[in-house]
């Protein structure tokens, strides 16, 4: 599969953006050593744009056709040394499109999705034992599904809850109860809270659930956060730091880990 690197650049006065891409694949691929020809047909000027200042904006695009192991690297070095100020003439550079960073997304995507929906399984289990009921899951809690969230008969129809429409960071942080912030509400919590005991148990919980599942959930908190990370930076088709991509792999391994081991306990009555 070609490799294609796909950028907006600046160049001064009087430069061929041509022949200075050119120049710069003639050192990236050295040791194949290719000609003019060879070099030239890898390009693609797509666009230019001349300013008054004597700069010129363009659109070019490069494609490496070797095969994707010896690609990734050239064209990593590519996206290294067009923004770097090393090649001559190209001040400024905007990468589009990156086949290297499209695949690696691609695959980051694919084990989100994993992880996601392990989560999703991991509290939808938590929640329906909890209340018995199989919609409404949110209702004593802080956390607020989306507004576009479909009403329980159109979850049903689509095989989901609540739990698909929170925000990645709210996994963790389900169980926390909602406390009233009108007066409406505080003189109905009164009303169901007979007697005054029961009011102060109510206001002063840290979690809707039981001791064994609301610690399943805290469990949860210092791990999703590495995954929404690199979640963002792929819904959004940003490179990503090693820092972050190495916070991510550990959080990954932990997470489905703990989320195994949570569901065996369960299943044989442990937890």
């Amino acid at each position: 599969m070609a490799t294609r690197i796909e950028c907006l650049i600046v160049c001064s006065g009087g430069t061929d953006e041509t022949s200075a891409l050119r120049e710069a694949l003639r050192e990236i691929l050295e040791d194949d050593a290719p000609d003019d020809a060879a070099l030239e047909s890898m390009i693609d000027l797509r666009y230019t744009r001349d300013r008054s200042d004597g700069r010129r904006i363009a659109g070019i695009a490069v494609t490496f056709d070797d095969d994707e192991e010896a690609d990734e690297p050239r064209a990593l070095e590519l996206t290294r040394v067009l923004p770097d100020g090393e090649i001559e003439g190209i001040k400024h550079a905007v990468k589009l499109e990156d086949s290297v960073l499209r695949r690696r997304n691609e695959a980051w995507a694919r084990e989100s999705f994993d992880i996601e929906m392990r989560l999703r399984e991991a509290l939808s289990l938590i929640f329906i034992d909890t209340y018995g009921h199989y919609f409404g899951l949110l209702d004593e809690v802080e956390v607020n599904a989306q507004k576009d969230m479909p009403p329980a008969e159109a979850l049903q129809g689509l095989c989901e809850n609540e739990l698909f429409f929170v925000l990645f960071s709210d996994y963790a942080k389900v169980d926390k109860p909602r406390l009233p912030k009108k007066v409406e509400d505080f003189v109905d919590l009164v009303a169901r809270a007979e007697p005054f005991d029961t009011l102060r148990d109510l206001l002063g919980r840290q979690s809707v659930l039981e001791e064994r599942y609301a610690e399943f959930v805290a469990s949860l908190r210092a791990h999703v956060d590495p995954v929404e990370k690199l979640r963002n930076a792929i819904a959004h088709n940003r490179s990503v730091s090693h820092r972050i991509v190495e916070n991510y792999q550990m959080a990954r391994e932990t997470l489905l880990s703990m989320i195994d081991e949570f569901i065996r306990e369960v299943s044989a009555g442990r937890a």
